[in-house]
């Protein structure tokens, strides 16, 4: 997980954001296949000024091999309002991942199926607000040394419905490297674009992210 920090203005009907945010991670193995996952976030924005997002999760993850992955994850999430105030949501999430090494490059290849839902709505009848995304994301990490490992990643976020799968109307572009610490232990820091298309007012972040992870897998 990242941290990040975000700024608001408004031009030709877009806004814009600079954002921090900040996150911490944590793997702990089961058995040599199995392992629980938890993550800690907070995403300041306003130009760092507020903390806008908060959310923490906990999931477990399945290793059938070296190469594939598979999660499944729960997140509860807190979003600041315009009365400043915190609304709260619900998201449940699938992974599947792909990996492939080769001597020092490393692609990484994931696909999520997400669903989110308003805490309110746990005392309706009312089905979710939110809707249903498929998010995949591709990631490039070269193995500069034994301490850093630069990467690039792009991820696309797409509303699915029951007419089908829709038009991306999020993406995100970022570029940092991560620094081990020791076996275990690495911090990671990025820049990230995230940037809403096909929507009224489309909105970009320009987020800066600072991360701490625990994985033996490294």
């Amino acid at each position: 997980m990242l941290w990040g920090v975000t700024s608001c203005s408004v031009a030709s009907g877009q806004e814009r954001d600079a954002g921090l945010w900040l996150a911490a991670e944590g793997e702990i193995e089961i058995s040599s296949r199995l392992a629980t996952i938890l993550n800690g976030e907070v995403r300041m924005h306003e130009n760092m000024a507020e903390v806008g997002t908060w959310l923490a999760e906990a999931g477990v993850e399945y290793s059938l091999s070296q190469a594939w992955r598979f999660g499944l994850y729960y997140r509860f999430r807190g979003n600041q309002q315009l009365d400043r105030t915190y609304n709260y949501r619900h998201r449940y999430y699938v992974n599947v991942r792909y990996r492939n090494r080769q001597g020092k490059h490393d692609w990484v290849a994931r696909v999520r199926l997400q669903q989110q839902f308003r805490h309110e709505e746990l005392f309706t009848d009312r089905g979710a607000e939110d809707r249903t995304y498929i998010r995949p994301k591709l990631a490039y990490r070269y193995r500069l040394s034994r301490t850093w490992r630069p990467f690039v990643a792009a991820e696309l976020y797409h509303p699915v419905s029951l007419n089908g799968i829709h038009l991306v109307d999020k993406m995100r572009f970022s570029a940092g490297t991560r620094y081990r610490i020791n076996r275990v232990h690495a911090i990671t820091l990025y820049y990230m674009v995230q940037h809403e298309v096909n929507v009224r007012n489309p909105g970009t972040d320009f987020i800066l992210g600072i991360g701490y992870e625990f994985s033996p897998d490294w």
